[in-house]
């Protein structure tokens, strides 16, 4: 996942090309059409299996294939039903959906949906009932092509509360690379009892599109305004190819939990692999929490809370590279040991509150350790330069704390030009940090800016 560590990008763009070029041709080497669209080699196929089926307002039976029902934006749920019918429908401009072909679920909870249009885009599988109500929903990553299947990951409460939030972000006129699905699949992450409520409200599903929005938005317009050299080609190649890896594996049997954390170390290695670097990245990852936390203020609290840790996760991976960047192996270690043990307490949270606690508590530890370090490895340093050196750590950590800079920024450029000034301040604070310790403690070996950005440079979360 280190940026050093890079796989080449035309190993994996051809491959895409070759995949997106395929077509069906004849005995003769001659390409297969069928002006009626009729011919079984001008169609795909989607195929995936069900986990849990999720109740949702407004109950009622949608149309038959081959036609479209109204807005996406409120979903249509039966309590407890079970999944009958599995049918490939594509999202419209306005959120309704088109549905192309559907399938029977087998007793297993498989389905495969034959004679999917190729060339079709903004999918996703709507499970029905016997009564022809929905059940379920789950997004499907990538275009159809003529012969090739396509999996998506097991159906359960968050991937239908990411359908409908698509649906939604689709009605919105949402841009499409901050909609896609990969996006939303890596990003959006509730616990299944969470995505289970959410999905039975059309408010809470408005608010967390809402939330996912903004906090998509920060990270891309930080990532532009921190001059993060991003090839957006390279980084739609590499988001998709994650996210398809990953509906193949939760599809084939992989832990949820082990599948989503190889999930968001890809879509780390994706920003790397397209262009940003690790400092860039964890700004762009702290931007977008502290975007997606803000938006979600007066939203329902226990969703707020588990997007923001499953952002504040993200977040946390892209620290950890960071501060492994520094080039001092004790400081390196004591930012590592620092950004584990909040993380640790991070995922223990159980409000915002605490959430923000645990982000903040990173830098005292931090502290404690490099002024134990100052002192192992100067062990002649008097009284008076120890006392010093401390008070400047101290200082300098708290200058660096990103939460102390942030103010009342919520919007997505706001929090850009946040990140921005802040970069710059602990650039300041790391130069006045060696200007003032005392000479013999060799200050410029135990902080730099990347390495205070790491430690201290996390998402300002709740009243933070």
């Amino acid at each position: 996942m280190r940026p050093r560590n890079r796989h080449p990008l035309f190993n994996l763009l051809p491959a895409l090309a070759l995949s997106t070029g395929l077509a069906a041709c004849d005995d003769n080497g001659e390409m297969i059409t069928d002006p009626n669209g009729d011919d079984p080699a001008a169609t795909s196929a989607v195929e995936g299996s069900v986990e849990n089926t999720h109740s949702s307002p407004n109950s009622s039976a949608l149309p038959a294939p081959h036609s479209s029902t109204g807005s996406g934006t409120t979903p249509e749920t039966t309590a407890g039903a079970e999944a009958a019918t599995a049918a490939v429908a594509q999202v419209q401009s306005d959120g309704s959906l088109e549905f192309l072909a559907e399938a029977e679920v087998e007793a297993d909870g498989t389905f495969r949906v034959e004679d999917v249009p190729a060339n079709r885009s903004d999918l996703v599988v709507v499970l029905r009932a016997e009564d022809e109500a929905e059940v379920g929903r789950v997004l499907v990553h990538g275009e159809t092509e003529a012969g090739v299947t396509l999996v998506t990951e097991p159906v359960n409460a968050n991937t239908t509360v990411a359908g409908h939030v698509y649906g939604n972000l689709v009605d919105a006129g949402v841009a499409q690379e901050v909609r896609s699905t990969a996006h939303l699949a890596l990003l959006l992450r509730m616990e299944e009892s969470t995505a289970a409520e959410v999905a039975a409200s059309a408010q809470a599903i408005q608010e967390v599109a809402t939330g996912i929005q903004a906090g998509i938005e920060s990270k891309m317009e930080t990532l532009v305004a921190t001059e993060s050299e991003v090839d957006p080609d390279a980084w739609v190649a590499l988001m998709l190819q994650a996210a398809q890896t990953h509906a193949e594996s939760r599809h084939g049997g992989a832990d949820a939990r082990a599948a989503q954390e190889a999930f968001l170390e890809a879509g780390l290695s994706a920003l790397f692999e397209a262009g940003a670097d690790a400092e860039k990245s964890a700004l762009a990852t702290t931007s977008a929490a502290t975007g997606l936390d803000r938006a979600m203020a007066e939203a329902d609290s226990q969703a707020r809370l588990d997007l923001a840790k499953h952002f504040v996760e993200f977040n946390f991976l892209a620290r950890q590279e960071l501060a492994q960047e520094h080039p001092e192996e004790a400081s390196r270690d004591e930012g590592a040991s620092a950004l584990a043990e909040a993380r640790v307490e991070a995922e223990a949270a159980t409000s915002i509150s605490q959430l923000a606690q645990a982000v903040e508590g990173s830098g005292e530890v931090f502290l404690d350790g490099v002024v134990d370090l100052a002192i192992s490895v100067l062990p002649d340093l008097g009284g008076d330069a120890r006392a010093q050196l401390e008070s400047s750590l101290e200082t300098a950590l708290a200058n660096a704390w990103f939460g102390a800079h942030v103010g009342a920024a919520a919007t997505p450029s706001e929090l850009a030009q946040a990140v921005v000034e802040y970069r710059s301040q602990v650039r300041s604070t790391v130069d006045a940090f060696v200007e003032s310790a005392p000479a013999e403690a060799d200050a410029e070996g135990y902080v730099s800016a990347e390495l205070l950005i790491a430690v201290r440079g996390g998402p300002a979360l709740g009243d933070s």
